[in-house]
């Protein structure tokens, strides 16, 4: 039993001193959110990468969302399946019923939302299609069904999609996402009541202050820089989206 125990031990120490000790980081002021999961460790916007995130202690996940060819809404950043499964084929020409019997690593928004409503993990869902309405309703129904709307929010690039979102009154918050000069946006945003998403590329204090003037959410995406996170902290942005903040060794 005590040579059990001292090799039980011995691993830890491996573990611990030799690889390093992952943990999630503090952000006080703000929220943190993983961008694709665990997607440094796991294959993105996979179940495995969400649920092992969950399991670091994260409060928010951030996902992408597209159209399979039947209508399904699948966990997905591209518009193929290439670089995340090696299959040469674009979601929108494929069907569940394909992806769960040749056992294709993709799963489901309403998957995944019934992970973060067990653990009380709010989840950032972004809509890549453009001029689709169609995931639209899909979306918003998978959300209503799973009783989700206190922990969701919907990320897109798309005005006018943001627009059909809210002419539907949706209980939850919408957010546009920016890769250019966020300053043109405030307007639109206060008018809709929606929150603003620059890239870490574009943003400015001069931007963060106009929008906490204006009382617009600001989330930023990328950030993958611990000082650069600390910045925005000082800035006082509302959350932030990454890759690494998750992953610090003691």
């Amino acid at each position: 039993m005590r040579m059990k125990s001292l090799s039980t031990f011995l691993v830890l120490l491996a573990f611990f001193f030799g690889f390093g000790y992952l943990k999630v980081m503090v952000c006080e002021d703000c929220h943190l959110y993983a961008h694709r999961g665990a997607n440094k460790d796991l294959p993105e916007n996979t179940l495995s990468s969400i649920r092992e995130m969950i399991q670091r202690g994260v409060k928010g996940i951030e996902i992408d969302v597209r159209l399979t060819k039947d209508g399904q809404v699948a966990v997905l950043h591209d518009e193929s399946l290439f670089r995340t499964t090696g299959i040469l084929k674009k979601i929108s020409h494929t069907t569940r019923k394909e992806i769960e019997e040749k056992q294709i690593d993709v799963c489901f928004l309403e998957q995944v939302l019934a992970l973060c409503k067990k653990h009380q993990v709010k989840c950032a869902i972004e809509i890549k299609e453009r001029q689709d309405r169609a995931i639209i309703d899909k979306v918003d129904n998978i959300i209503r069904e799973t009783s989700t709307q206190n922990l969701v929010m919907i990320y897109s690039f798309d005005l006018a999609m943001l627009k059909e979102f809210s002419s539907q009154n949706p209980p939850y918050p919408l957010h546009l996402n920016i890769d250019e000069d966020p300053m043109p946006y405030l307007s639109v945003a206060k008018e809709n009541g929606w929150g603003l998403n620059p890239g870490i590329q574009v943003i400015t204090k001069e931007f963060v202050d106009a929008a906490k003037l204006a009382k617009i959410p600001i989330h930023v995406w990328t950030v993958n820089d611990k000082s650069v996170m600390e910045t925005l902290k000082g800035w006082k942005v509302d959350a932030i989206i990454s890759d690494e903040l998750f992953r610090q060794r003691e």
